[in-house]
């Protein structure tokens, strides 16, 4: 088994996370990464992981991970990655979740809304919001595609999520005219890009 530390393997340059993942992943098939100190784990570091582990042999797992990382892998439903040695992280979610998340090796995180999502019981709950905060993206989508309406649950919902990926402004996609509309005037837009 192969033991790293996160902050000494990679610069800041994402462009990194391949070309150093697949030369720990062609020298042993047990990696741990000793995350502590990483107050937010990068996007695109997950995503690749997850895509090396995949094209080879490679089992990749991460250590000293602070809680809202933890927790934002829980949400990610662990991505594929043990955590702690613990395997698999449990759901966060008892039942269906409001939206699925997705990760790309580009650094980006798109939340995808489920129907009914305004009326989701956990959807006001600070573990569907909070969990953003454990990462680092290059950007946030969010398709309400799926969404019939937008309620004042969703709003409070939304500007979390705004908060929590601050400096990123996301992006909202795929929302009816209406919702558009109901958000600008709520001024939704100075926290959340609505041209889309």
């Amino acid at each position: 088994m192969i033991s790293a530390v996160f902050s000494t393997l990679f610069s800041s340059c994402p462009a990194d996370y391949h070309a150093v993942l697949e030369t720990l992943a062609a020298r042993d098939a047990a990696v741990q990464i000793d995350c502590s100190g990483q107050k937010r784990l990068p996007v695109a570091f997950i995503a690749t992981a997850v895509a090396v582990a995949l094209k080879t042999t490679a089992r990749f797992s991460l250590t000293q991970l602070p809680e809202r990382v933890r927790l934002a892998l829980t949400v990610l439903d662990g991505a594929g990655l043990p955590v702690d040695g613990d395997g698999k992280l449990p759901s966060v979610f008892s039942d269906e979740p409001p939206f699925f998340a997705r990760i790309a090796e580009s650094g980006e995180l798109r939340l995808v809304a489920r129907r009914g999502i305004g009326q989701h019981p956990m959807l006001s709950v600070p573990i569907t919001y909070e969990w953003i905060g454990g990462l680092d993206m290059t950007s946030l989508i969010i398709d309400i595609a799926a969404a019939e309406h937008v309620n004042s649950v969703m709003v409070s919902w939304l500007l979390q999520i705004c908060q929590q990926a601050k400096p990123i402004k996301p992006q909202l996609i795929n929302a009816s005219p209406t919702a558009v509309v109901q958000l600008a005037r709520l001024r939704l837009d100075h926290v959340v890009d609505l041209n889309s």
